[in-house]
């Protein structure tokens, strides 16, 4: 059990069961913690199983804090199944498993998140012919 005080908002979302949770809120309010926290407390409680857990992140220095925190405080099986990844990284794996239930051919091809660069060079590529 953590000893952090958290405040009431924070338990409800880190006791919250049923549904999927988005976690939102600025710099420094506690996202990350109430994130571990919940997953660790899921797993405790039974209400998840690490096999198949998933945990969002937005960008990469997040879900590596996530990864390594909840490495820190999980049994090291536990933590080794739970899937922690950008949003960029799961719309990735979807795709790359279920894209063709949305019509696309992806047979021997590799899909990739273009950088910023590469985006707008393929734009502009498209709308000047």
């Amino acid at each position: 059990m953590t000893s952090i005080a958290f405040t009431n908002e924070q338990r409800r979302a880190i006791e919250h069961i049923g549904t999927p949770l988005f976690i939102n809120g600025g710099p420094g309010t506690g996202k990350t913690t109430v994130v571990v926290e919940r997953v660790r407390w899921l797993l405790e409680q039974g209400h998840a199983n690490a096999f198949g857990s998933l945990v969002i992140a937005f960008g990469a220095r997040a879900a590596r804090e996530l990864r390594g925190r909840l490495q820190g405080i999980l049994p090291a099986d536990a933590a080794a199944k739970i899937h922690v990844k950008t949003i960029a990284a799961w719309c990735l794996d979807l795709l790359s498993t279920h894209g063709d239930l949305l019509g696309y051919r992806l047979t021997g091809k590799r899909l990739r998140v273009l950088s910023e660069a590469d985006s707008r060079a393929l734009l502009s590529k498209r709308t000047t012919g």
